[in-house]
């Protein structure tokens, strides 16, 4: 069962799933509904969520919620941006170790690179 724990309580899938649909702004009713849940049994869920992360409200805990989500984007954000420094690294050192290996026999239709700059860009040696 997917839980994210908070303050040593965990959240639920389905309380996870209730507080998403809530903190893109569904009412109670309409959130229930798509869950295929009672009115009832959202609000036990929503019981449980404020219990669990502290909070005395529903504006509270979807405040949590939209951290806890832009939080963990940043993260992903943040591993990709690593992720292609490292490619684009391993990309210039390779342009570089070229170049330096045949400095004058690399040409681009005919005209002689002047830069290493210029085999880069030329090359398009851009992560995907």
């Amino acid at each position: 069962m997917t839980r994210c724990s908070f303050q040593g309580q965990a959240l639920t899938k389905r309380e996870l799933e209730a507080l998403s649909l809530l903190a893109k702004g569904l009412k109670t009713s309409e959130a229930a509904k798509l869950m295929g849940i009672s009115i009832h049994t959202l609000r036990d869920h929503l019981a449980n969520i404020n219990r669990k992360l502290y909070v005395s409200n529903r504006a509270e805990a979807t405040a949590w919620f939209v951290r806890r989500e832009y939080e963990a984007q940043l993260t992903e954000a943040k591993r990709q941006v690593t992720e292609l420094q490292a490619r684009l690294t391993k990309l210039s050192r390779a342009a570089s170790d070229f170049v330096d290996i045949t400095p004058h026999t690399i040409t681009n239709g005919g005209r002689w690179f002047s830069s290493k700059v210029e085999l880069v860009r030329c090359l398009s040696l851009t992560p995907t």
